[in-house]
Order: structure tokens, then C-alpha cells, then sequence
């Protein structure tokens, strides 16, 4: 059995985290329950009503009442610490506890014969972050995106999001504009300026010049934008929850954005081509989109 104690980050990290975790436990058949997604439980029907079809895989413990299940998460959560902190009941309960303090690059690989040994026969607990198995998260890829369709009241706000702009004929190019955390995350090397942002749809709207085509652009943010500066093209912003933002972006026709597992999430899940924005970038090509495969 696996508990993953806390997960953190914002919802793009969890996303793609809790899904390796997810992906190893339906490849090695060992119970996993998530205690590190209580903010996003009610975006999706898998984690708000721990429905993962057949696998043993859990959010919450007692789903016809909330309370009762938060009160049984913090027991177990403070009967495991004290597991970890006393030598007979550890040895007693064969518990493990595994910290990952994530250095850029660098991640704990579930996928170590040592791990699926200690899931399938041990209490492991696991706490910080980043847990990866690239193998197995590409392997069950579409299983992943089934349990993370957004539930129907996010998934309607999601489709009136894109039926506003999305008509016939339009190409709609998601734009992530990420700045907030970013002015300090990595010493604010992926904090750009909306001048950089305006310059990179200036290079993508060149390669449209279809006049049969329309060319739309979708803005979501962590924080405000003022869309007069980019008044020059047809331009909509969505500033609603993190989940109505990340999944309209998921169904865009390209993406650009900075380094964020926020857009990747988007490109994943949608199947999108996307484009790292940097601030060298001279030319941009169709053939610069990727759609990202986590590996």
C-alpha cells in the first residue's frame, strides 16, 4: 500500500504527479490513496467520489460524508507520522516513509524494482515531491485522461468558454501567461513581460494568412490582464478557476506558454500542439508545436 501524505504545488503539479503515481499503481496492482488532493477533490468525479473503475486507488475514505472523511484522514495521517517517529510501531506495521525534496531534474523513479517491492508488501508513505514513472504514465495514457474528465459542472463552464470563441473556419491559439510566482520561481527566468507575450502571437499569427481562416486567441493568466494591449487581434481572456482555465486551454488548436506544467497539463490532456515560449526566438514554425509527451 502507498499514502501519499502531501502533494505539494498548484494543480498542474498535482495533475501530472499524482497521475505517475496512479499509472505505477495500475501496472504493479498495490492500493494507493492520495491524502495530497483535498483543494482539487471536486473539479473531477474520480477524486470527489474515488471512482478509479477497478483500481484500488482512493481520495477520500467515506464518501457519503465529508466530514467524517476529513475526520478520518488527519487519524490516519497522525497514527502514520507517529508510525514513522517510533522504532517497535514502525517495525510492527512495516511502514516506510519516502521524501523526495525535488531538485530541478531530478525525481524519485517509481518504477525501481526496491519501490514496487515496498508498495506491494508494506505500509509507504510518501511525501514531497516529484514521483515519476514516465514509462508507465505513457503507457496508460488515456485511462489517466478518463479519470481526470472534468466533472459536468466545470465541464459545461468549460464548453460555453470555448463556444463564445471557437466558430467555424477559427483557429484558436490558447495563450498561458504565467507571471505571479514566476517573478521569483528559478530567479524569474520564465517571468516575461506582456511585450514578449504580444511579440510570440505577432510570429504565430504570420503563419495564418488564410483569409478563409480566423485566428483567435485565448488568454488565461494567474493574475489580471488588460487585453487592450493586445487589442490588435481577436483576443478573450478566460480569468475563472484554475480548472476552467487549464481545460479551455486543452481544447485550443495550439498552444504558447512558458515552462509550466500548467499548459503541458493542457497539451497532455487535450492533445495540443504546444510551444515553449523564450525570448530568443527569432522565427516560430508550425513545426516548433509539439504536443507533449511526458517523457
Amino acid at each position: 500500500m502507498v499514502i501519499i501524505v502531501d502533494m505539494p504545488g498548484q494543480l498542474g503539479n498535482k495533475l501530472f504527479e499524482f497521475s505517475n503515481i496512479i499509472a505505477n499503481s495500475i501496472e504493479n496492482k498495490y492500493t494507493l490513496i492520495n491524502f495530497g488532493f483535498s483543494e482539487y477533490e471536486k473539479y473531477f468525479d474520480s477524486t470527489l467520489n474515488s471512482q478509479f473503475g477497478k483500481n484500488e486507488i482512493y481520495t477520500i475514505i467515506y464518501k457519503q460524508h465529508a466530514r467524517l472523511s476529513s475526520f478520518l484522514k488527519k487519524l490516519i495521517l497522525r497514527i502514520t507520522i507517529r508510525w514513522t517517529k517510533n522504532g517497535f510501531m514502525n517495525s510492527f506495521f512495516h511502514t516506510i516513509i519516502i521524501v523526495n525534496n525535488y531538485i530541478m531534474g531530478e525525481s524519485y523513479k517509481l518504477n525501481d524494482p526496491k519501490f514496487i517491492y515496498l508498495a506491494k508488501s508494506k505500509i509507504v508513505l510518501l511525501s514531497g515531491t516529484w514521483y515519476t514513472d514516465l514509462e508507465n504514465f505513457n503507457k496508460h495514457s488515456n485511462i489517466i485522461r478518463s479519470f481526470f474528465k472534468p466533472h459536468h459542472h466545470y465541464a459545461d463552464l468549460i464548453n460555453q468558454n470555448i463556444q463564445i470563441i471557437k466558430v467555424d473556419k477559427t483557429i484558436l491559439i490558447g495563450v498561458h501567461i504565467r507571471k505571479g510566482d514566476y517573478i521569483n520561481f528559478l530567479d524569474g527566468i520564465y517571468f516575461f513581460s506582456n511585450e514578449v507575450y504580444l511579440d510570440k502571437m505577432r510570429k504565430v499569427s504570420k503563419l495564418f494568412i488564410d483569409p478563409g481562416i480566423k485566428l483567435s486567441f485565448l488568454i488565461c493568466s494567474n493574475e489580471p490582464i488588460d487585453l487592450n494591449y493586445f487589442s490588435e487581434f481577436d483576443v478573450k481572456a478566460s480569468n475563472q478557476e484554475s480548472i476552467v482555465d487549464l481545460y479551455s486551454l486543452s481544447k485550443c488548436d495550439y498552444l504558447l506558454g512558458v515552462m509550466s506544467t500548467f499548459v503541458l497539463w493542457a497539451s497532455f490532456y487535450g492533445n495540443v500542439p504546444y510551444l515553449q515560449i523564450k525570448k530568443d526566438q527569432p522565427h516560430i514554425l508550425l513545426s516548433d508545436f509539439h504536443v507533449i509527451k511526458y517523457s
